[in-house]
């Protein structure tokens, strides 16, 4: 397909990943990512760790900082723009894609506003400069709610991803598949 639409040319992203925390409130089947709060190997990274991480190294090799974690209790949405106004500061030119549709909707609880808001908060506040696109993983009913239980559904999803792009918030969608459901 590569070569088909870009002949012998080939394209790579390098892109520092930060996952600023492995401890979820949600127990999704397939995760062998998240951990409870206070299970051996739980974390929890300060901003001022987050911040440290995405500037480094400090040149243009990796113009991309990617950061998506998981839903955590009892941390406060200033957090998150803390986050994104400090890698900023750090990094002006990065290009941050952070957040899924998963923690957007997560920030609107955590907040008490709603996902619109949430997204002009990030976008003013930082901004991120795309969305990734996990989270929903597979917009089946059937099978997201078997293997993603907890995890909002593709409506949710496909409002957050509208909103962001109505607000000039880039993203994409990623597909996890291979595991319950049928050829159909």
């Amino acid at each position: 397909m590569r070569e088909s639409l870009h002949g012998d040319n080939t394209y790579y992203n390098r892109t520092r990943h930060i996952n600023y925390t492995n401890v979820c409130a949600l127990s999704c089947k397939f995760c062998s990512f998240y951990r409870k709060r206070g299970e051996e190997g739980a974390y929890e990274m300060p901003v001022e760790q987050v911040i440290s991480t995405a500037g480094k190294p400090p040149t243009p090799a990796r113009p991309k900082c990617t950061s998506s974690a998981a839903c955590t209790r009892g941390v406060k949405f200033d957090y998150y723009l803390d986050m994104l106004r400090g890698i900023k500061t750090a990094r002006p030119q990065l290009h941050i894609k952070a957040f899924t549709a998963i923690e957007i909707v997560h920030f609107t609880r955590v907040a008490r506003i709603a996902s619109g808001e949430v997204l002009t908060a990030l976008r003013d506040g930082g901004p991120p400069g795309s969305l990734p696109g996990g989270g929903a993983e597979i917009f089946d009913d059937r099978v997201h709610d078997e293997v993603f239980k907890g995890k909002v559904r593709a409506d949710r999803w496909f409002e957050v991803h509208r909103t962001a792009h109505s607000l000039g918030i880039y993203s994409n969608a990623t597909m996890l598949y291979g595991h319950v459901e049928t050829a159909a």
